[in-house]
């Protein structure tokens, strides 16, 4: 358990399911840089190679396509590769080493995130409903998302009315997280209950 769940417990709190993350929600994004890096070690020296082929009757023009083929369009090759797969690569990594998703008796805590932290504590009886959502192959590799909605008034945002919805990805437990969450709010419900009945017996009693 890390340092930050522990310090967030209170005394009686105990810790009913942790949530595990999923191999496989770093796995995709990964392959894929590792294919753009691989895709441009192949494809930048045909791409130079161009500028001793390739002329114009423009002698302006032609003087500049060696240059544009052997560094401009690499550079722009690379940083559209780049861009396109190190900014998931990265979100997905520092996701993955960072999340913490605790379910105890009392409530509802996670921490994710390294430069920008988001934290949420949300007590049993806020919570309103868990959907999981997952792709065919999600399935099958144990990949799932999981949407956790509140009443409102918790995650720090007090909305009339309205529902706090989070939503934490890459989680390979996430039934068994939910069936834990369901029985968590019941038995929390089902506590409310009998002490309402205590309370109205005793009422009664003192009439």
């Amino acid at each position: 358990m890390s340092r930050y769940i522990k310090k967030s417990l209170t005394e009686g709190e105990e810790v009913i399911i942790k949530a595990k993350k999923s191999w496989w929600y770093i796995t995709w994004p990964t392959i894929c840089l590792i294919g753009a890096v691989v895709a441009l070690v192949f494809a930048i020296p045909p791409i130079a190679a161009l500028a001793d082929t390739v002329t114009v009757n423009v002698p302006i023009i032609d003087r500049m396509l060696p240059y544009v083929f052997k560094y401009v369009l690499p550079v722009l090759l690379g940083l559209v590769l780049g861009l396109c797969t190190f900014i998931p690569f990265y979100r997905h990594w520092v996701t993955f080493l960072t999340l913490q998703l605790v379910l105890t008796n009392k409530r509802l805590i996670s921490k994710v995130g390294l430069f920008s932290i988001r934290s949420l504590d949300i007590p049993v009886d806020k919570l309103d409903h868990i959907e999981i959502r997952h792709t065919l192959f999600g399935g099958w590799v144990h990949n799932y998302d999981v949407e956790i909605a509140s009443v409102s008034g918790t995650d720090g945002v007090i909305q009339k009315n309205k529902k706090t919805v989070r939503t934490f990805c890459g989680i390979s437990n996430a039934k068994k997280l939910r069936e834990a969450l369901q029985n968590a709010v019941e038995q929390h419900a089902e506590a409310s209950r009998k002490l309402q009945a205590q309370e109205i017996a005793s009422a009664m009693r003192a009439c």
